[in-house]
């Protein structure tokens, strides 16, 4: 099959949890699921056989000051969640891409988990059991809860790193020290 006819079918197979969707580039699918729909929409992908999970992503989104106006937070969530549908917010979210590969189609899984206090996705071990050492980097560099993974042992980080340190999130005090790039 052609890039574009992957694509196509990967939407199609997709549809019924979608939220959102858009080309980032000729070859790049992103679709926007809710994390309850997570499993549905990996398994359904391992039913049609559509390609490989070739890594997942976490980003952290720093929150906006609260004397940011309406309009600010607005243009920033249309770029996170369905923007007919997103109430304005000012704190920490994350969002979690699970990068999916058929040849040159790329598909990008984006979910929303809504704040530092509800950051959890569900596992997708069952499903695809390799997931594990990304699932357990989220863990330990946001501090993003995957709920259901089989094994949550350190990865990366040494034993003695502290607890509630996530040197990837941007409020981290190892960034703002300059202890890590970015």
């Amino acid at each position: 099959m052609e890039t574009e006819e992957l694509l196509i079918q990967a939407e199609h197979l997709l549809k019924p949890w979608t939220r959102w969707c858009r080309r980032e580039q000729s070859n790049i699918l992103t679709v926007s699921v809710s994390r309850r729909d997570l499993l549905q929409c990996v398994a359904r992908l391992r039913e049609a056989h559509w390609g490989y999970l070739s890594a997942i992503t976490g980003l952290h989104l720093p929150g906006l000051t609260k004397t940011a106006d309406e309009e600010t937070q607005w243009s920033r969530l249309s770029h996170e969640v369905d923007i007919h549908s997103a109430p304005p917010h000012t704190g920490d979210s994350f969002v979690v891409l699970y990068h999916f590969c058929n040849g040159n189609a790329v598909l990008n899984l984006r979910v929303h988990p809504p704040s530092l206090e509800d950051a959890s996705v569900p596992s997708i071990c069952n499903l695809i059991p390799s997931a594990t050492l990304y699932e357990r980097e989220l863990q330990e560099m946001f501090g993003i809860r995957v709920d259901g993974t089989p094994n949550d042992d350190r990865l990366l980080l040494p034993d003695e790193w502290p607890q509630g340190v996530y040197p990837l999130r941007k409020s981290s005090p190892s960034r703002q020290a300059g202890e890590i790039g970015g």
